[in-house]
């Protein structure tokens, strides 16, 4: 975007947190952070706002920008599907584009207006060539990466694949974590053999490109607790909730070790995603190119 000519107006570093523990670890950074944000966005006044994302940040927004009467919507709204009986209130009548087609049903219900064009993200293909990498995902946000990485390395360690352990993050501050390697998704998705991951997009592109995997992720206590009360229930991992199945396994829970994540992985390593469940999976995130009909949508592509 900034390539494009927008002109920010935060560090988007500042509100990216996964987590009670994350946000409240951060709170008085985040709230001023969000004050002159919301300030500055206000004094912009624009004409369209688009808010992408950051359920957490955007709520407030949109509630002010609604009530002064200016054109909304959002991309990647909240994500209902997951919370049990969540339903916010500047949701109400408003267009929203979600990021895939289970969710316009938990959106309708919630009260806003769902229009789905499609998937946004990136469609990769699998790449012939060697594959000799376990690549290690554990999150791009700060509290959560070094929350699971020491796992994920013992879980490798343990597994004895027979692979090259590596740390993906999408942009690599620097070339080694922990003793490994540390990669783009470009440089290591296409020679992965196996993935082990958190849930989120990343499990989306894994699948994309037919890597076996095994989705894990291991809270705090307090995000543990939360997370039992208002999380609903079924599969967390895109692919499977895509496609109504476990097509790849889910290890969550805050009792998880990296014994258990090293025994998913040998019995990974032994199976691939099916091609009927690929071909499957590519066929319901829908046409490509969902972003120009979106801005198209919007009157500003």
């Amino acid at each position: 975007m900034a390539a494009a000519g927008v002109r920010p107006m935060a560090v988007p570093e500042v509100f990216s947190h996964s987590g009670w523990e994350s946000v409240l670890a951060q709170a008085p950074r985040i709230l001023w952070s969000a004050w002159r944000y919301l300030r500055r966005a206000s004094a912009f006044a624009p004409d369209l706002v688009v808010a992408v994302d950051a359920p957490g940040l955007h709520a407030s927004l949109l509630a002010g920008f609604r009530r002064k009467n200016v054109r909304c919507a959002w991309v990647a709204p909240p994500q209902l599907w997951a919370w049990r009986n969540r339903k916010p209130s500047v949701l109400r009548g408003l267009r929203v584009h979600p990021l895939h087609g289970f969710e316009v049903d938990a959106l309708l219900e919630g009260g806003a207006d769902p229009v789905w064009h499609g998937y946004p993200g990136p469609r990769p293909l699998r790449r012939d060539g060697i594959r000799d990498l376990l690549v290690l995902l554990p999150g791009s946000r700060e509290a959560w990466r070094r929350r699971h990485l020491p796992l994920f390395l013992a879980a490798a360690r343990e597994a004895d694949t027979g692979l090259e352990p590596v740390f993906v993050h999408p942009s690599p501050g620097s070339s080694r974590e922990c003793g490994l390697a540390c990669l783009s998704p470009e440089a290591a998705l296409p020679r992965a053999a196996l993935a082990l991951t958190l849930p989120g997009t990343a499990t989306l592109e894994i699948a994309l490109q037919e890597i076996p995997a095994v989705v894990a992720a291991r809270p705090g206590r307090l995000d543990a607790s939360i997370a039992a009360k208002r999380l609903s229930g079924g599969p967390v991992a895109l692919p499977n909730r895509i496609l109504g199945r476990m097509v790849y396994p889910e290890l969550l829970g805050a009792g998880i070790r990296s014994g258990d994540l090293a025994k998913a992985l040998r019995l990974a390593r032994e199976r691939s995603p099916h091609d009927e469940d690929l071909a499957e999976l590519r066929g319901k995130l829908g046409p490509e190119y969902a972003c120009e009909r979106i801005a198209r949508s919007l009157g500003v592509g």
